[in-house]
Order: C-alpha cells, then sequence, then structure tokens
C-alpha cells in the first residue's frame, strides 16, 4: 500500500527521489510482465477487430502498427 502511495506521488508530482524504490517494486511485483501480457491480449484483440474489413496495404499496416506497438525494445 505504501508502494502504490509513493508510484502514485511519482506519476502525479514528477521526481526522481523514489526512483529506486519504485523500480525495485515494478520488477518485484511482476508488474511488467502482466503489462506486457495485457498489451498482447489489446493486439490480438484490436487484430481480430480488423478480421472483417478487405485485404489491404491500411489494413496491413494497421496489424503491424499493432503487432510493432507490443514488439518494440525500447
Amino acid at each position: 500500500a505504501e508502494d502504490q502511495l509513493i508510484i502514485r506521488a511519482a506519476i502525479e508530482n514528477g521526481g526522481l527521489e523514489n526512483i529506486d524504490r519504485i523500480v525495485e517494486t515494478i520488477k518485484t511485483t511482476g508488474a511488467l510482465a502482466y503489462t506486457a501480457r495485457r498489451a498482447s491480449e489489446c493486439v490480438d484483440e484490436a487484430i481480430a477487430a480488423l478480421e472483417p474489413l478487405s485485404e489491404s496495404a491500411y489494413k496491413d499496416s494497421l496489424i503491424a502498427l499493432a503487432q510493432f506497438a507490443v514488439t518494440r525494445n525500447y
């Protein structure tokens, strides 16, 4: 609960004074893995929503953009 307050304060107010604690909390709670999994699920849903569209360069670009959003490394 205290970690949540520290993270919320950092988001709302900025600042780096608690960055080490925040990074450690993110690592130890599995937040990154959870977020990556949820993002991948959202991409799957987005691609499925495009299914009714005719094949086109535009549809291919939307699919590629969605996939890029979850595979980029920066």
